[in-house]
Parts: C-alpha cells; structure tokens; sequence
C-alpha cells in the first residue's frame, strides 16, 4: 500500500510542482491523502484563523514546535550549489519546485505548511547584514500578511561572521545591526521579554578560546540599544561533561541546544537503530539534568536524516537513512526521534523543540514536502548509489509535516505513526 500511494504521488508530480500542496491528513501520512490546490487560492477558513489573516500557529499544541529555517534561496536555487534530491535517478525536487524566498506566495505557502505542523518559531539562517537571507527574512517573511504570531530568531552563523578569532568587530557591528532591525518586531521572539539569538556551532568558539570574548562583546552592544539578549548556544554535542567537573559555556549561554544531531551521534551510517537513537537521548537528558543544575536552560532538537554528498562528496560522510532500519518506514527516524525528544523539553525555556531542519536541501534534513520531477518516474530510488550508499530515497509529499503536527498535537493519537516503526 505504501508503494502504490508512493507511485500515485510520482503520477502527481508535474502537477504538484505548479500547484500547492495544501491537505492536511486526518488519519496520519500525507502520502496516502494528497490532493493539489492551486497557489493563489489559500485557504483563509481553516479552523486554526482569528479574522484578518492574523493565524495562531500554536494553538493545536503545547510546545513551542521550533525549525532551522534557510532563506537563501534567490534566482537561482542557493546559487545552483546542487542537492541529493535532483540528483537522484530519476530526480525529486521540492513540491514548490526550485523557488525564490522573495516569492510571497513561496512564503504563504510555507506559513501554510508550517500550521499544518504546528510549527510556530522560525530560526533562520543569517549571514550579515543585507545579504539574501537578511532580505528574505526582514522585508518578505516578517512583513507577511500572513505572518500571525509566528515567531521568528536569527541563527547567527557564527563560522561565517566570526572568522578572525582576535576580531570582534564584525560581531559587534552584527549586534548594533541586529538590535535596530529585528529585536523590536513584534513577531521577534522573546523569551521572558528578552530577545533571542541562537548561536550556530558555539562549540568551535570554546575550543579556539573565544566564546568568552565573543559572548560579552554580544551581549555588551545588545545593552547599549537597551535589550538583555537571550543567547541559545550550539554547545551540546556527543557526550555529556564530566557532571563532577565544571563546563565554563552554561556560564555564557541563557540556553544550549545541538544543532549537528547527525554528528553528534557519530555520523552514522546507514540505519541508525532503536539503540542508538536511546542511547543519544539518553545522553542528551544528561547534558540537560547538568545543563539546569547551573541554570542554563536546555532545548531538544530532531532530524529525519542527512545526506550531503551532493555537495561534499570529497568529505565522504556517510549517508543516514530516513528509515529507522532497513524492515522500517519512510519516516520511521523522525518519529522515533520525536518520541525520545518530546519528553526533554524545558518549561522555562518555552517547551521548544527544534527541527533541523525545514528546507536545508543541501544537507537533505528538510521536512519540506519533496515530489518527483518527471510524471512517470519510480516513487523511489537507489541511484545513483556513490550519493545514496544503496539507501532507498522516496518523493514523500508531505509525510514530515504530518508526522510532526501529529507528534506534537494536543489533539492526536501519540502512537498514530507507530506503524512505521
């Protein structure tokens, strides 16, 4: 049944490219219930809308449902810098084909997806000043009509803002820039009024003997435009420090996360298994119980999978599959993954879980519904195996919204996706 539903979306695709996909699954899986809605034609009476296109985005849920949002995409596709998914044999692409993020309708499309999943907090790529996403995220995706109260975050990426580790510079000018245009939005999040800056790979920072330096310079011009910032820094990865010895970055930081779940695993290859999965939970509830015991607030994060050998083929990483094992279901990963996350979520910090990510395609961790190039392809594919390792990829529609809006919903069965364990 599953193949047959995989194959009806492969049918479909031509006309999922030019249409929006905008149907919510009632009993589980998009996949098996995909219907095509034109784009212009959104649907303003859906039953989570106030009047006025002022959406809650967070009202079928009680956790704060945060995703890894990248809006660098222009004219063309993150420059034409490539992804697993056109690639493959035959070749999947998003359900929105190769967009632009200045596209308003790309972004209410977007919006409509992320209620369909509850999500309700965007962390989004940024890289300086004016630049693509800077643009994308200030003047199309926090002026949207549609925008509600979907909060939005900067993920400063730090590698590329930070590059001379004795030069604070660019940090303290991103600060002043970041304070003037985006902390007094009201749709900038805030927790306890204070805004917040999640830090990406913080952990590099540590070990080159920076964090302290970069984090006072931060949080000293954040000061002088009058905020208290909140940082959420990138600090949790592998395993948990000695609890007997003291762990200088939960000074530094308001909260810690991990962005690299791939990595942080060990980057396995393959099926990663019900073992390992327990086992980095396991691991990731240690990191929380040290974490809150020197008041530093603790976020869990979750990923389907990760596949950047498009892009770094020279890097040899291993592929992970979106399957929890080889007898499991598109999807199994995510879900299983969910069910171990959900319960670390931190009440003083929002109850916030993090998706990495929405539409990261280069390193293949989007949710965003991917769909078949070509009408009469094959629903799935292993080819060509050097990018997929023999690992079977399916254009799975919008599987992973409705695995996340059921995970997280007030409403759902919790085990309604058990079945692709």
């Amino acid at each position: 049944m599953a193949l047959l539903a995989l194959f009806l979306i492969g049918l479909s695709s031509a006309f999922i490219v030019q249409n929006r996909i905008d149907s919510k699954s009632s009993t589980g899986s998009s996949i098996d219930n995909a219907t095509n809605v034109d784009i212009d034609n959104d649907n303003k009476n859906e039953g989570n809308e106030d009047g006025n296109n002022n959406y809650n985005y967070t009202s079928n849920t009680n956790y704060l449902v945060g995703a890894y949002y990248y809006p660098w995409h222009g004219e063309s596709f993150h420059n034409n810098d490539g992804y697993l998914r056109q690639d493959l044999i035959p070749p999947q692409q998003p359900a929105l084909g190769e967009y632009n993020d200045s596209n308003r309708e790309v972004i209410s499309q977007h919006m409509t997806w992320f209620r369909q999943s509850n999500i309700g907090l965007l962390v989004t790529s940024w890289w300086g000043p004016n630049r693509l996403e800077d643009k994308n995220t200030r003047n199309v995706i926090m002026e949207h009509e549609d925008i509600g109260n979907l909060k939005i975050a900067l993920h400063y990426e730090t590698t590329g803002r930070i590059k001379d580790s004795s030069d604070m510079s660019v940090a303290r000018s991103d600060m002043q820039y970041i304070c003037g245009n985006y902390f007094d939005h009201p749709n900038y999040y805030k927790i306890n009024g204070r805004p917040v800056l999640v830090m990406y790979i913080t952990r590099k920072l540590h070990s080159e003997g920076v964090l302290e330096e970069a984090i006072l310079t931060m949080r000293s011009e954040a000061s002088k435009c009058g905020h208290n910032v909140y940082l959420i820094g990138d600090q949790v990865f592998q395993n948990a420090p000695d609890p007997d010895e003291v762990f200088v970055p939960f000074w530094y930081f308001d909260a810690v996360t991990n962005y690299d779940v791939y990595g942080s695993n060990g980057r396995p290859e393959g099926y990663v298994g019900k073992e390992a999965v327990d086992n980095y939970y396991s691991e990731q509830e240690k990191w929380r119980e040290q974490a809150i015991k020197e008041n530093c607030r603790y976020i869990p994060s979750v990923s389907p999978g990760y596949n950047d050998r498009s892009v770094r083929l020279e890097n040899d990483h291993p592929p992970l599959s979106r399957r929890l094992t080889a007898d499991s279901e598109e999807g199994s990963l995510f879900w299983y993954q969910l069910k171990k996350a959900l319960p670390l979520v931190d009440p003083l910090a929002d109850n916030i879980i993090l998706v990495n990510s929405f539409n990261e395609w280069h390193e293949d961790t989007q949710i965003e519904p991917a769909v078949l190039v070509n009408l009469n392809s094959a629903s799935s594919t292993t080819e060509p195996e050097n990018l997929t390792g023999g690992l079977e990829y399916a254009a799975y529609g919008e599987l992973y919204l409705d695995i996340l809006g059921a995970a997280t919903s007030k409403y759902e069965d919790a085990d309604i996706f058990d079945h692709l364990l």
